[in-house]
Protein backbone atom coordinates (compact mmCIF):
# COMPACT_ATOMS: atom_id res chain seq x y z
CA UNK A 1 0.00 0.00 0.00
CA UNK A 2 2.23 2.79 -1.28
CA UNK A 3 2.19 5.96 0.86
CA UNK A 4 -0.30 4.40 3.33
CA UNK A 5 0.87 5.09 6.89
CA UNK A 6 -0.94 1.96 8.24
CA UNK A 7 -2.48 3.70 11.27
CA UNK A 8 -6.09 4.13 10.12
CA UNK A 9 -8.92 2.51 8.18
CA UNK A 10 -9.95 4.60 5.16
CA UNK A 11 -13.68 5.36 4.84
CA UNK A 12 -15.87 3.06 2.77
CA UNK A 13 -14.42 -0.34 3.71
CA UNK A 14 -16.34 -2.96 5.70
CA UNK A 15 -13.28 -5.17 5.95
CA UNK A 16 -9.72 -3.79 6.11
CA UNK A 17 -6.80 -6.21 6.36
CA UNK A 18 -3.55 -4.60 5.23
CA UNK A 19 0.12 -5.31 5.83
CA UNK A 20 1.99 -3.04 8.23
CA UNK A 21 5.69 -2.51 7.57
CA UNK A 22 7.91 -4.88 5.65
CA UNK A 23 6.63 -8.34 4.64
CA UNK A 24 8.91 -10.10 7.11
CA UNK A 25 7.56 -7.95 9.99
CA UNK A 26 4.48 -10.16 10.00
CA UNK A 27 1.99 -7.46 11.05
CA UNK A 28 -1.33 -6.27 9.66
CA UNK A 29 -3.90 -3.59 10.32
CA UNK A 30 -7.03 -5.66 10.91
CA UNK A 31 -9.95 -3.20 10.90
CA UNK A 32 -7.90 -0.69 12.89
CA UNK A 33 -6.09 -3.12 15.19
CA UNK A 34 -2.41 -3.84 14.58
CA UNK A 35 -1.70 -7.51 15.17
CA UNK A 36 0.83 -10.15 14.25
CA UNK A 37 0.07 -12.83 11.71
CA UNK A 38 2.05 -16.05 12.01
CA UNK A 39 3.16 -18.27 9.19
CA UNK A 40 2.98 -17.66 5.46
CA UNK A 41 1.37 -14.25 5.00
CA UNK A 42 -0.13 -14.70 1.53
CA UNK A 43 -1.89 -17.81 2.84
CA UNK A 44 -3.35 -15.68 5.64
CA UNK A 45 -4.52 -13.04 3.13
CA UNK A 46 -6.07 -15.80 1.03
CA UNK A 47 -7.96 -17.26 3.99
CA UNK A 48 -9.20 -13.84 5.09
CA UNK A 49 -10.47 -13.12 1.56
CA UNK A 50 -12.27 -16.46 1.25
CA UNK A 51 -13.85 -16.11 4.71
CA UNK A 52 -15.04 -12.61 3.84
CA UNK A 53 -16.70 -13.81 0.63
CA UNK A 54 -18.41 -16.63 2.51
CA UNK A 55 -19.77 -14.03 4.93
CA UNK A 56 -20.67 -11.26 2.49
CA UNK A 57 -21.97 -13.13 -0.57
CA UNK A 58 -25.20 -14.35 1.10
CA UNK A 59 -26.13 -10.78 2.11
CA UNK A 60 -27.44 -10.04 -1.41
CA UNK A 61 -25.64 -6.72 -1.51
CA UNK A 62 -23.02 -5.65 -4.06
CA UNK A 63 -19.59 -6.94 -3.07
CA UNK A 64 -16.18 -5.57 -4.05
CA UNK A 65 -13.08 -7.43 -2.90
CA UNK A 66 -9.52 -6.31 -3.66
CA UNK A 67 -6.77 -8.78 -2.76
CA UNK A 68 -3.16 -7.72 -3.20
CA UNK A 69 -0.74 -10.59 -2.65
CA UNK A 70 2.94 -10.07 -1.99
CA UNK A 71 3.72 -12.81 -4.52
CA UNK A 72 5.69 -12.82 -6.72
CA UNK A 73 7.81 -9.97 -5.32
CA UNK A 74 11.39 -10.75 -4.36
CA UNK A 75 12.47 -12.84 -2.51
CA UNK A 76 9.55 -15.03 -3.59
CA UNK A 77 8.17 -15.96 -0.16
CA UNK A 78 6.28 -19.20 -0.68
CA UNK A 79 4.26 -21.64 1.40
CA UNK A 80 6.71 -24.37 2.53
CA UNK A 81 4.43 -27.08 1.12
CA UNK A 82 5.49 -25.96 -2.37
CA UNK A 83 9.23 -26.20 -1.70
CA UNK A 84 9.69 -29.15 -4.08
CA UNK A 85 7.93 -27.54 -7.05
CA UNK A 86 9.61 -26.09 -10.15
CA UNK A 87 12.97 -27.68 -9.38
CA UNK A 88 14.34 -27.31 -12.89
CA UNK A 89 12.81 -23.95 -13.79
CA UNK A 90 15.08 -21.19 -15.11
CA UNK A 91 14.57 -17.64 -16.30
CA UNK A 92 13.75 -17.85 -20.05
CA UNK A 93 16.90 -17.26 -22.11
CA UNK A 94 15.55 -15.05 -24.87
CA UNK A 95 17.72 -12.77 -27.05
CA UNK A 96 17.61 -9.96 -24.49
CA UNK A 97 18.83 -12.12 -21.61
CA UNK A 98 22.27 -10.85 -20.51
CA UNK A 99 22.35 -9.00 -23.84
CA UNK A 100 25.79 -9.26 -25.40
CA UNK A 101 25.80 -6.00 -27.39
CA UNK A 102 24.16 -2.95 -25.80
CA UNK A 103 26.13 -0.35 -27.76
CA UNK A 104 22.90 1.01 -29.28
CA UNK A 105 21.26 1.49 -25.88
CA UNK A 106 21.16 4.60 -23.64
CA UNK A 107 24.06 5.18 -21.27
CA UNK A 108 22.42 3.66 -18.20
CA UNK A 109 22.16 0.36 -20.10
CA UNK A 110 25.58 0.57 -21.74
CA UNK A 111 27.11 1.00 -18.29
CA UNK A 112 25.63 -2.27 -17.03
CA UNK A 113 28.24 -5.00 -17.02
CA UNK A 114 27.46 -8.51 -18.16
CA UNK A 115 25.89 -10.67 -15.47
CA UNK A 116 28.16 -13.26 -13.92
CA UNK A 117 27.28 -16.95 -13.73
CA UNK A 118 26.73 -16.57 -9.99
CA UNK A 119 24.29 -13.70 -10.58
CA UNK A 120 22.44 -15.73 -13.21
CA UNK A 121 22.17 -18.67 -10.81
CA UNK A 122 20.71 -16.35 -8.20
CA UNK A 123 18.14 -15.09 -10.71
CA UNK A 124 17.15 -18.68 -11.55
CA UNK A 125 16.72 -19.42 -7.85
CA UNK A 126 14.58 -16.30 -7.41
CA UNK A 127 12.49 -17.26 -10.44
CA UNK A 128 11.76 -20.68 -8.96
CA UNK A 129 10.74 -19.12 -5.65
CA UNK A 130 8.48 -16.67 -7.45
CA UNK A 131 6.71 -19.52 -9.22
CA UNK A 132 6.29 -21.32 -5.91
CA UNK A 133 4.89 -18.19 -4.28
CA UNK A 134 2.23 -17.90 -6.98
CA UNK A 135 0.79 -21.30 -6.10
CA UNK A 136 -0.97 -19.60 -3.17
CA UNK A 137 -2.52 -17.13 -5.61
CA UNK A 138 -3.76 -20.11 -7.64
CA UNK A 139 -5.31 -21.52 -4.47
CA UNK A 140 -7.04 -18.21 -3.76
CA UNK A 141 -8.61 -18.02 -7.21
CA UNK A 142 -9.99 -21.53 -6.93
CA UNK A 143 -11.29 -21.14 -3.39
CA UNK A 144 -12.90 -17.76 -4.07
CA UNK A 145 -14.62 -19.17 -7.16
CA UNK A 146 -15.85 -22.18 -5.17
CA UNK A 147 -17.24 -19.96 -2.40
CA UNK A 148 -19.12 -17.79 -4.90
CA UNK A 149 -20.43 -20.83 -6.74
CA UNK A 150 -21.84 -22.29 -3.52
CA UNK A 151 -23.76 -19.06 -2.95
CA UNK A 152 -25.04 -18.97 -6.54
CA UNK A 153 -23.11 -15.75 -7.26
CA UNK A 154 -20.29 -16.93 -9.51
CA UNK A 155 -22.14 -16.12 -12.74
CA UNK A 156 -22.91 -12.66 -11.35
CA UNK A 157 -19.32 -11.84 -10.40
CA UNK A 158 -16.37 -10.36 -12.27
CA UNK A 159 -12.89 -11.70 -11.60
CA UNK A 160 -10.11 -9.29 -12.61
CA UNK A 161 -6.52 -10.57 -12.63
CA UNK A 162 -4.10 -7.69 -12.85
CA UNK A 163 -0.69 -6.48 -11.79
CA UNK A 164 0.75 -2.97 -11.76
CA UNK A 165 3.99 -3.69 -13.59
CA UNK A 166 6.20 -6.35 -15.09
CA UNK A 167 9.79 -7.08 -14.06
CA UNK A 168 13.08 -7.87 -15.68
CA UNK A 169 15.14 -10.88 -14.64
CA UNK A 170 18.41 -10.71 -16.54
CA UNK A 171 17.09 -8.97 -19.67
CA UNK A 172 19.35 -6.24 -21.11
CA UNK A 173 21.92 -7.10 -18.39
CA UNK A 174 19.64 -5.97 -15.56
CA UNK A 175 19.19 -8.25 -12.56
CA UNK A 176 15.83 -8.19 -10.80
CA UNK A 177 13.81 -4.98 -11.01
CA UNK A 178 11.48 -2.75 -12.99
CA UNK A 179 11.08 0.87 -14.20
CA UNK A 180 12.60 0.47 -17.66
CA UNK A 181 10.55 1.19 -20.82
CA UNK A 182 11.16 -2.32 -22.18
CA UNK A 183 8.17 -4.60 -22.56
CA UNK A 184 9.42 -6.94 -19.82
CA UNK A 185 8.49 -4.14 -17.40
CA UNK A 186 5.54 -2.45 -19.11
CA UNK A 187 3.58 -5.20 -20.84
CA UNK A 188 1.58 -7.89 -19.05
CA UNK A 189 -1.78 -9.64 -19.45
CA UNK A 190 -5.09 -8.48 -18.02
CA UNK A 191 -7.55 -11.34 -17.54
CA UNK A 192 -11.27 -10.83 -16.88
CA UNK A 193 -14.15 -13.26 -16.54
CA UNK A 194 -17.72 -12.38 -15.70
CA UNK A 195 -21.10 -11.30 -17.07
CA UNK A 196 -20.97 -10.41 -20.75
CA UNK A 197 -17.34 -11.43 -21.20
CA UNK A 198 -17.08 -13.89 -24.07
CA UNK A 199 -15.56 -17.23 -23.07
CA UNK A 200 -11.99 -17.79 -24.34
CA UNK A 201 -12.03 -14.43 -26.14
CA UNK A 202 -8.75 -12.55 -26.44
CA UNK A 203 -7.89 -9.11 -27.73
CA UNK A 204 -4.71 -7.20 -28.46
CA UNK A 205 -6.44 -3.86 -27.92
CA UNK A 206 -4.31 -1.59 -25.75
CA UNK A 207 -5.19 -1.25 -22.06
CA UNK A 208 -3.56 0.93 -19.44
CA UNK A 209 -3.43 1.28 -15.67
CA UNK A 210 -5.70 4.31 -15.85
CA UNK A 211 -8.43 2.08 -17.32
CA UNK A 212 -8.79 0.00 -14.16
CA UNK A 213 -10.79 2.52 -12.09
CA UNK A 214 -13.40 3.30 -14.80
CA UNK A 215 -13.67 -0.42 -15.61
CA UNK A 216 -14.43 -1.31 -11.99
CA UNK A 217 -16.86 1.61 -11.80
CA UNK A 218 -18.77 0.35 -14.83
CA UNK A 219 -18.81 -3.18 -13.42
CA UNK A 220 -20.54 -1.73 -10.37
CA UNK A 221 -22.86 0.36 -12.58
CA UNK A 222 -21.36 3.60 -11.31
CA UNK A 223 -20.69 6.68 -13.37
CA UNK A 224 -17.23 7.75 -14.54
CA UNK A 225 -16.32 11.47 -14.26
CA UNK A 226 -15.15 13.18 -17.44
CA UNK A 227 -11.83 14.19 -15.87
CA UNK A 228 -10.72 10.52 -15.79
CA UNK A 229 -8.08 9.79 -18.45
CA UNK A 230 -8.90 6.10 -18.93
CA UNK A 231 -11.97 4.31 -20.18
CA UNK A 232 -13.91 1.18 -19.30
CA UNK A 233 -12.45 -2.00 -20.75
CA UNK A 234 -15.90 -3.58 -20.76
CA UNK A 235 -16.19 -1.95 -24.18
CA UNK A 236 -13.75 -4.55 -25.54
CA UNK A 237 -14.28 -7.41 -23.10
CA UNK A 238 -17.08 -9.11 -25.05
CA UNK A 239 -14.81 -9.92 -27.99
CA UNK A 240 -16.46 -7.39 -30.33
CA UNK A 241 -14.58 -4.15 -29.60
CA UNK A 242 -15.84 -0.82 -30.93
CA UNK A 243 -14.68 0.39 -34.33
CA UNK A 244 -12.62 3.14 -32.70
CA UNK A 245 -10.17 2.27 -29.95
CA UNK A 246 -6.84 3.75 -28.91
CA UNK A 247 -3.80 3.05 -31.04
CA UNK A 248 -1.15 4.28 -28.59
CA UNK A 249 -0.47 4.64 -24.87
CA UNK A 250 1.75 6.78 -22.68
CA UNK A 251 4.11 5.13 -20.21
CA UNK A 252 6.23 7.21 -17.83
CA UNK A 253 8.96 6.61 -15.28
CA UNK A 254 9.28 9.49 -12.82
CA UNK A 255 12.30 9.99 -10.63
CA UNK A 256 13.32 12.54 -8.02
CA UNK A 257 15.30 15.57 -9.17
CA UNK A 258 18.77 14.42 -8.16
CA UNK A 259 22.09 13.77 -9.91
CA UNK A 260 22.12 10.60 -12.00
CA UNK A 261 24.57 7.81 -11.41
CA UNK A 262 26.00 5.99 -14.42
CA UNK A 263 23.58 3.07 -14.09
CA UNK A 264 20.53 4.81 -12.62
CA UNK A 265 17.40 4.84 -14.78
CA UNK A 266 16.73 8.40 -16.00
CA UNK A 267 13.22 9.77 -16.17
CA UNK A 268 11.59 8.68 -19.40
CA UNK A 269 8.39 8.99 -21.39
CA UNK A 270 7.33 6.33 -23.88
CA UNK A 271 4.80 6.15 -26.68
CA UNK A 272 3.67 2.55 -27.02
CA UNK A 273 1.59 0.98 -29.77
CA UNK A 274 0.89 -2.67 -30.38
CA UNK A 275 4.13 -3.14 -32.35
CA UNK A 276 6.22 -0.02 -31.71
CA UNK A 277 7.95 1.61 -28.73
CA UNK A 278 9.36 5.13 -28.84
CA UNK A 279 11.18 6.48 -25.77
CA UNK A 280 12.48 9.92 -24.82
CA UNK A 281 14.83 10.26 -21.83
CA UNK A 282 15.55 13.31 -19.71
CA UNK A 283 19.15 12.90 -20.86
CA UNK A 284 18.12 13.61 -24.46
CA UNK A 285 18.65 9.99 -25.51
CA UNK A 286 16.07 8.24 -27.71
CA UNK A 287 15.00 4.68 -28.48
CA UNK A 288 12.72 3.16 -31.09
CA UNK A 289 11.84 -0.52 -31.42
CA UNK A 290 9.82 -2.48 -33.99
CA UNK A 291 8.40 -5.35 -32.00
CA UNK A 292 7.06 -7.25 -35.00
CA UNK A 293 10.64 -7.87 -36.18
CA UNK A 294 12.49 -7.30 -32.90
CA UNK A 295 10.24 -8.61 -30.10
CA UNK A 296 13.04 -8.62 -27.50
CA UNK A 297 14.08 -5.01 -28.18
CA UNK A 298 17.70 -5.71 -28.94
CA UNK A 299 18.01 -3.33 -31.92
CA UNK A 300 17.46 0.38 -31.25
CA UNK A 301 16.27 1.64 -34.65
CA UNK A 302 15.93 5.34 -33.79
CA UNK A 303 18.92 6.42 -35.89
CA UNK A 304 17.41 4.72 -38.98
CA UNK A 305 14.27 6.88 -38.90
CA UNK A 306 13.73 9.78 -41.24
CA UNK A 307 13.69 13.24 -39.67
CA UNK A 308 9.96 13.61 -40.36
CA UNK A 309 9.20 10.30 -38.61
CA UNK A 310 11.22 11.39 -35.58
CA UNK A 311 9.29 14.65 -35.40
CA UNK A 312 5.93 12.89 -35.76
CA UNK A 313 6.77 10.51 -32.92
CA UNK A 314 7.86 13.39 -30.71
CA UNK A 315 4.70 15.38 -31.45
CA UNK A 316 2.43 12.44 -30.70
CA UNK A 317 4.24 11.74 -27.45
CA UNK A 318 3.83 15.38 -26.43
CA UNK A 319 0.09 15.12 -27.09
CA UNK A 320 -0.15 12.05 -24.89
CA UNK A 321 1.83 13.76 -22.11
CA UNK A 322 -0.42 16.81 -22.09
CA UNK A 323 -3.89 15.29 -22.53
CA UNK A 324 -6.32 15.33 -19.60
CA UNK A 325 -9.78 13.80 -19.36
CA UNK A 326 -11.61 11.14 -21.31
CA UNK A 327 -12.24 13.13 -24.49
CA UNK A 328 -8.83 14.81 -24.67
CA UNK A 329 -6.90 11.60 -24.10
CA UNK A 330 -9.07 9.64 -26.53
CA UNK A 331 -8.04 12.10 -29.25
CA UNK A 332 -4.34 11.92 -28.30
CA UNK A 333 -4.37 8.13 -28.09
CA UNK A 334 -5.78 7.92 -31.60
CA UNK A 335 -3.17 10.19 -33.14
CA UNK A 336 -5.09 13.48 -33.01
Amino acid sequence: MNEYDTTYVPPGWDKWFVRVGAPRDGKVNNNGTIRAIPGHQDSVYKNEAVDWVKFAAPLEKPLFLSVGFFAPHSPGIYNPKYADRFQGAKVPRDLSFNEADVSDKPGYVRNQRLLSQAEISDLDALYRNQLRSLKTVDEAVGQLADALKREGELSNTYFVFYTDNGTHLGQHRFGYGKQTPYRTDTRFPLIVRGPGVAQNATTTKLASSNDIAPTLARMGRAGVPSFVDGRSLLLVADGTPPASWRTALLSHHWRADAPLSLTEKPEWWALMTGQRTYVEYETGEREFYRLDTDPYETQNAYDTLALESKQNLHNRLENLKSCAGTDSCAIAENGG
